[in-house]
């Protein structure tokens, strides 16, 4: 799955300059992995905040594994909400400040430790 190209209008709309270095191949059900990028990347773009906006793709290799990041400069999360927020339906915000489910980063989190990796 072309994350870039299934979140095109998205990022069209938003102000965000998008970097990615060169990516692993990674093991792993592609169209999950997929999703989980998705999830990330939309997550990126809705919270950003009002400075010009930036989102990096990264990757490192730690002995066997790799280490995926994704950063941005948005809004940002206080640290006493890390584990809440991957929490199926929590939310940090109003629906209308931020509208959502509240079910993106949980599936992201579901995925990611079903193939055996950690968010």
């Amino acid at each position: 799955m072309d994350v870039r190209s299934k979140l095109s209008k998205e990022i069209l709309s938003s102000t965000a300059v998008i970097k990615m270095s060169e990516m692993p191949t990674v093991l792993g059900d592609k169209t999950k992995i997929g999703l989980v990028m998705q999830h990330l990347l939309r997550n990126a773009i809705k919270y950003q905040s009002e400075r010009p906006f930036m989102i990096e793709f990264g990757a490192q290799q730690e002995g066997n594994f790799w280490v995926i990041s994704i950063s941005d400069n948005g809004i940002g999360i206080a640290p006493q909400y890390h584990e809440r927020i991957f929490a199926i339906f929590e939310r940090l915000h109003s629906e209308a400040l931020y509208p959502g489910t509240g079910i993106g980063l949980a599936i992201a989190k579901h995925i990611v430790e079903s193939h055996h990796g950690e968010i």
